[in-house]
């Protein structure tokens, strides 16, 4: 004869039975809305993550179940479950990390072409009073021919004119 798996651990699995209920009772988690995260002991976390994607579907499923709710997630982690999720948050560390990186990439590419169309608006305008001003002065307030040269300093200005 083989043991049961009812002989070792009592029939449906009830060792975080009371910790459901406390969630349930005293801060409203509906119980059917628990997260199962289940891994592979045999790899590693990081092996998961290229063959199934498991760090990522694991946020992905988190996020899901928090948004879902509109409460805090509460993680519960029992034996080498431990060692997955703490390389879990250093991965998610890393990802946000990134990510935010990311955006502050894209915002500082965004403002720089928008100083660039600004000032090149601005050059624009003060290119034309001047040109303006030029031809008033030298033309006695005539309408006559006249051209300049015009640059901002600094990065966005260009190259000053050659000096003769």
């Amino acid at each position: 004869g083989s043991l049961s798996s009812e002989l070792l651990v009592g029939g449906t699995n009830t060792v975080y039975a009371w910790l459901t209920q406390w969630l349930a009772d005293n801060l409203g988690y509906d119980v059917g809305s628990i997260v199962g995260l289940p891994y592979d002991w045999r790899l590693s976390p990081d092996v998961m993550e290229d063959r199934d994607g498991f760090l990522t579907l694991t946020r992905r499923r988190l996020e899901a179940a928090v948004k879902s709710n509109g409460l805090p997630g509460i993680m519960v982690a029992h034996s080498m479950g431990n060692v997955i999720f703490r390389y879990f948050l250093e991965w998610l560390r890393n990802e946000m990390r990134e990510e935010a990186y990311a955006r502050y990439v894209k915002r500082a590419e965004r403002r720089a072409a928008t100083a660039v169309q600004q000032s090149t608006g601005t050059a624009a305008a003060v290119a034309s009073a001047q040109e303006t001003t030029t031809e008033t002065s030298s033309n006695g307030g005539g309408s006559g021919s006249s051209t300049s040269s015009s640059t901002l300093p600094g990065w966005m200005g260009g190259v000053p004119p050659h000096k003769v």
